[in-house]
């Protein structure tokens, strides 16, 4: 069962080709300091046809946050394969916590430029990650039985977005996110409240 829903989109192979280039630069040099005409490169693409389909390097780069995206979710859908909302609630906390130190590109964004994930307005991913990940929160938490009305729903699912997000910028506090056993207890006793 699909609880995320689909991101599907068909590429190219040059698509392909240009994204994994893309995600493998950006993973080594982070948003600043990557080179568009380097990942062109390593696709074994030409410039113009890297440059046609994504005209720069945030495009890119956006792109490239969408594919990631759609991984974590597929990795949280299955992290909650069978649960009931409130359950729902701690194996996907407790999944966000591991799966953002193993995502390579997350784990390196976070290190120097955590902006370029989160901040809205300001940043190529910031409204992707936002905006579509509390609907498909919000979409996911209802297929796993909650009884909530979607405007709240909604508002719960970016509250624990903004709390998991809150978690992986500022480790540390009362545990340590790499002891999933103590990212579960937090979630089942301070987050399953928020969801009916």
């Amino acid at each position: 069962m699909v609880i995320w829903g689909s991101m599907s989109t068909a590429l190219t192979e040059h698509e392909q080709q240009i994204l994994e280039a893309a995600r493998v630069e950006f993973e080594t040099y982070g948003l600043r300091r990557a080179n568009v005409d380097s990942v062109a490169k390593r696709a074994g693409v030409g410039r113009s046809t890297l440059y046609r389909r994504f005209p720069n390097k945030e495009a890119l780069f956006s792109e490239v946050v969408r594919h990631q995206g759609r991984e974590f979710l597929r990795a949280l859908d299955a992290a909650i394969e069978g649960c009931g909302p409130k359950e729902a609630v701690v194996e996907s906390f407790a999944a966000t916590a591991q799966l953002a130190h193993r995502m390579p590109l997350v784990a390196r964004l976070l290190d120097s430029e955590p902006e370029a994930l989160f901040a809205p307005g300001t940043a190529p991913g910031g409204a992707l990650l936002r905006d579509e990940f509390t609907a498909r929160i919000a979409a996911a938490l209802k297929r796993c039985g909650s009884t909530m009305e979607q405007d709240d729903l909604l508002a719960v699912s970016e509250i624990l977005q903004r709390v998991a997000i809150s978690m992986v910028l500022f480790p540390g506090g009362q545990f340590d996110l790499a002891d999933t056993a103590a990212v579960r207890r937090y979630a089942e006793r301070h987050l399953t409240r928020l969801v009916d």
